[in-house]
């Protein structure tokens, strides 16, 4: 009996010792899983510290079939700031006109050509430029680079803010000639039978020969033939480009944007 109670406190021994060093193994495994733990509180606390930037160009604009000189139609146009950081704004507009022809009217360049593509009201084009007249509602927060041809938002564009409007409506001149210029061209023939309407020349005998005035002597046919000579705006597309520019607001605008306007870099505070 004695013998194993001896037993008995020999392996009470162990027991303690297995114990004591299952406890010094916790140990150092909580400590290292402790130094895992910082070392991952510490990666996200770096991430929390960057900035999303994104912006979108918003438009209010309902397209016209049908477009009548002196109609004018909505065209709202402003930027907004869907990111985290600060925003510079610049926003540039461009036309074109595609004619019933195919032809197209030369884009104008802004910056040469700025004159041409603001008419000063919306009762006439301007001669050999535009006839569209673009209501800039906002010229009072916004600054103008004839340069270039941008407008500049003049304050940073905060995040989930929109800028003030741009661009309000566009009008179609008053005096726009939607009808185009035809000429009328008048034949006569000689001929017993009517050539073939192809069959134009100098020869009244056998073909259509052009005259003027009063029908000649001797004609036994004569037509006329309405030609539009100059197409104008008579069923053509006006398309209206308008691109957003944006850049976080920081002092790297001066690179990313050269040739920034003194007057611009005054109203954001910056300088080289």
């Amino acid at each position: 009996m004695t013998k194993t109670n001896n037993e008995n406190k020999k392996n009470k021994k162990r027991i303690v010792v297995f114990l004591a060093g299952l406890a010094a193994l916790a140990l150092v495994v909580g400590v290292w899983a402790y130094y895992s733990a910082v070392h991952t509180i510490s990666n996200g606390l770096k991430t929390a510290t960057y900035e999303k930037y994104g912006s979108e160009l918003v438009e209010k604009f309902t397209p016209e079939i049908d477009w009548k000189a002196g109609q004018t139609v909505a065209k709202e146009v402003e930027v907004k700031n869907t990111g985290d950081g600060d925003l510079y704004v610049r926003v540039k507009l461009d036309e074109t006109w595609t004619f019933a022809d195919g032809s197209n009217k030369p884009q104008f360049v802004m910056g040469s050509d700025v004159a041409d593509f603001f008419p000063a009201d919306s009762s006439e084009g301007v001669e050999n430029g535009s006839v569209v007249y673009k209501e800039i509602v906002n010229d009072t927060k916004w600054i103008f680079d004839d340069a270039s041809g941008y407008w500049y938002y003049k304050t940073k564009l905060l995040s989930g803010n929109s800028t003030d409007l741009l661009l309000k409506s566009i009008t179609l001149a008053q005096d726009t000639n939607l009808e185009g210029d035809y000429t009328i061209v008048k034949y006569y023939t000689e001929a017993d039978t009517q050539p073939n309407a192809d069959n134009i020349g100098s020869d009244a005998e056998t073909q259509w020969k052009v005259y003027t005035g009063i029908v000649p002597d001797g004609a036994k046919h004569v037509r006329s033939v309405s030609a539009m000579d100059d197409v104008e705006y008579a069923g053509a597309s006006y398309v209206l480009t308008i691109t957003s520019d944006v850049v976080q607001a920081t002092n790297d605008v001066l690179t990313e944007w050269a040739g920034l306007p003194d007057s611009v870099k005054t109203a954001w505070g910056i300088s080289e």
